[in-house]
């Protein structure tokens, strides 16, 4: 494992990379997946993927499982209840206390299987898992109760928590889709009555009047760090993220 020495403690040399749709960012500069062969060599054998502009699609599971009988529950569900595919990545959670099993699901297997060419030790990251870390820092609650909407480089990311686990999100570009969807949402929690409470960052605040004008959800502007640029969040932040699988 490749380190450097600073002050005297040895630090582990590691590359972050975000990995968009249709190109990757490293160091703040964009290249396409067929310029990867020229970033390589720059790159350490250590390497933490972020994954930007998908969804990350969630189930929870009520199931009380010994530990040794946890991969065997997992593969399972993942046989018989989700869509498998080469591009599509996994991970889980298990809740010993609450007896919940936490299964996710995000596309850019194959954008990773590019990007971790000569690794031999890689970490992933979706972008959802770090805004929720940012959300429970800031509210100072692990057991979190939020909808949220962030805007990150043109891109909407809603984020719905529940007990500081997330349970839905998507992703929107444009503002009218996002409307639609806020609506349904909406709508079943009128169903189902419950009470909802959304929070926006401020730095879309030119959003929250068509937003209002559109849903009755109560929502409220909040300042959060994230701007542009999706590297500064994460050298902030110092987050950590169970390996996919």
């Amino acid at each position: 494992m490749e380190s450097i020495i600073y002050k005297g403690v040895f630090v582990i040399r590691k590359s972050v990379l975000t990995i968009n749709k249709q190109s990757f960012i490293y160091k703040r500069k964009e290249y396409l997946f067929n310029e990867f062969r020229d970033v390589k060599n720059l790159l350490s054998k250590n390497r933490e993927f972020i994954i930007m502009e998908e969804e990350l699609y969630a189930r929870h599971f009520n199931e009380s499982i010994r530990g040794k009988h946890i991969y065997e529950f997992i593969e399972t569900k993942l046989n018989n209840e989700f869509h498998k595919n080469d591009d599509i990545l996994y991970h889980y959670e298990y809740d010993k206390n609450r007896k919940i099993v936490s299964i996710y699901s995000i596309k850019g297997g194959k954008r990773l299987e590019i990007l971790s060419e000569e690794a031999n030790n890689i970490l992933i990251k979706p972008i959802q898992f770090i805004l929720k870390d940012i959300m429970i820092e800031l509210f100072k609650e692990k057991d979190l109760n939020l909808k949220f909407i962030i805007l990150i480089d043109e891109i909407y990311y809603y984020i719905s928590l529940k007990q500081g686990k997330v349970y839905e999100t998507f992703v929107e570009k444009e503002i009218q889709p996002l409307l639609n969807r806020l609506k349904n949402i909406e709508l079943k929690l009128i169903l189902n009555e419950e009470k909802s409470l959304g929070y926006l960052n401020k730095k879309i605040s030119d959003f929250y009047r068509k937003i209002n004008n559109n849903i009755s959800t109560n929502i409220k502007l909040i300042s959060i760090s994230c701007g542009d640029d999706i590297d500064a969040i994460y050298e902030k932040q110092g987050f950590y993220s169970k390996k996919v699988l």
